[in-house]
């Protein structure tokens, strides 16, 4: 574990540049981090028709497959990470992680089954589970708080390119090569990412581990630390808006595909290529729209990290209906582009209002713990709902059960999580004063 550095030379080292990666290639080597980590996690929702017809699985099975299977190991080596990343070498930590889900994303290639390929993605899920946690802490240890939601932001546009590369380049595979051959092709380069992350990225000095009297500040334990954070009315607001978001979020990516596939009769090469360009357009210019726009309001007033997604999320009512209902391919997929746009401006606020109210030993566990219950219950139930949803409608639309299993899930759960995000916005300062 590396040596501790009073608040003041840790706070002074961050803002010099010293000892640490040089801003500008640590933000593009988060970069690549997201971008992998996405594309990883994505693929799997361009090949759900084909992997159906070879094992004989239905929406309910590979609802279960893209979600509560996958968020519940997530979260079940979330917390332990991310307690390690609080106080070890999160460098180190972070390049096992990318090689963990990189191999088990090839070997889902091999599977010859159902399970296996469950299997498979219980290894991608566990060893993404470092990702996010590991990404935040060192933006927060690296760049001032003026500027966290900015640099969350660029690791967030990562994650959009990977949408975008593992839907375009996913569907493309899935048509020339096969989905089997596209997992072990889209898991060979975060090998290579994780040689760059372990020998060019320095450990960032950690600011704030030291009283004003130098004493070192005692580590917390898990539960501490969740009794702390569980007392923060901001807090509890967060995690369950972000749950009914993620549910829409995750809802939409992995169903989007199937959407077009089944109601517009695209084929999946187009598919791939067209929702890859909305996600890739819609995700980034929302990331860094969400990151910068946040990070500016929130120097007068810290409630526009809370408001900014709280208003995103209204302006995404309007954009999903016109998905979902129109008849016209041609405007279902340009509405598309705004709606994810508008998602993608949710998270880079979010969890820089989640950094202004943690210390600085939690932060990776607080953003564990935020990011877990979204998890199991937004990225988890999302997909899964959906699936069984248009199972449910399925006798009443039949192909067009998936385009009223989105629409309904989507539109009551984004309610709830913008009033979630309304009430946050009124006790953030106070949580950040105390």
């Amino acid at each position: 574990m590396q040596r501790d550095h009073t608040a003041p030379i840790g706070d002074a080292l961050i803002a010099s540049g010293e000892a640490r990666t040089h801003p500008t290639y640590l933000l593009f080597l988060l970069l690549l981090v997201g971008m992998v980590n996405m594309m990883d996690r994505q693929i799997l929702s361009i090949f759900i028709i084909p992997i159906q017809e070879e094992f004989g699985v239905g929406d309910s099975a590979m609802g279960l497959l893209t979600g509560f299977a996958f968020s519940l190991f997530y979260v079940l080596a979330g917390l332990p990470i991310a307690r390690w990343l609080d106080i070890g070498n999160r460098r180190n930590i972070l390049a096992g992680a990318i090689v963990v889900w990189s191999a088990a994303t090839a070997l889902c290639g091999l599977t010859v089954n159902y399970i296996q390929l469950l299997i498979a993605r219980i290894g991608v899920a566990s060893g993404e589970a470092a990702a996010n946690p590991g990404v935040v802490s060192i933006a927060a240890d690296s760049f001032p708080a003026t500027r966290r939601a900015r640099a969350i932001s660029i690791y967030y546009v990562g994650n959009s390119l990977g949408v975008f590369l593992g839907l375009s380049v996913g569907g493309w595979l899935a048509a020339t090569v096969g989905w089997r051959i596209a997992f072990i092709v889209v898991g060979i380069p975060g090998l290579l990412l994780a040689i760059l992350v372990r020998y060019t990225m320095k450990e960032p000095p950690r600011s704030g581990t030291r009283d004003a009297n130098g004493d070192e500040i005692e580590i917390e334990t898990i539960s501490n630390v969740i009794r702390y954070l569980v007392s923060l009315p901001t807090y509890r607001l967060l995690v369950a808006s972000s749950v009914f978001f993620t549910l829409v979020a995750y809802g939409l990516l992995s169903w989007s595909a199937t959407f077009f596939l089944r109601v517009h009769e695209m084929n999946p090469a187009s598919v791939g290529l067209w929702l890859g360009l909305a996600s890739g357009i819609g995700l980034v210019s929302g990331n860094l729209l969400g990151g910068f726009l946040s990070d500016y309001l929130a120097t007068r007033n810290l409630r526009w990290y809370v408001l900014v997604p709280a208003i995103a999320n209204l302006l995404t009512i309007p954009g999903i209906l016109i998905f979902l209902l129109t008849e016209s391919t041609t405007i279902a997929l340009l509405a598309y582009v705004p709606t994810l746009m508008l998602t993608g401006s949710v998270t880079p606020p979010l969890i820089a209002a989640i950094m202004a109210i943690s210390k600085p030993r939690m932060r990776a566990l607080s953003y564990s713990a935020y990011y877990m219950t979204a998890v199991v219950i937004g990225m988890g139930g999302g997909p899964f709902i959906m699936g069984f949803m248009a199972d449910f409608f399925s006798t009443q639309y039949q192909t067009e059960a998936i385009r009223y299993a989105m629409l309904y899930t989507s539109l009551s759960a984004l309610f709830l999580a913008t009033s979630g995000l309304f009430l946050a916005s009124l006790s953030i300062n106070r949580d950040k004063a105390e």
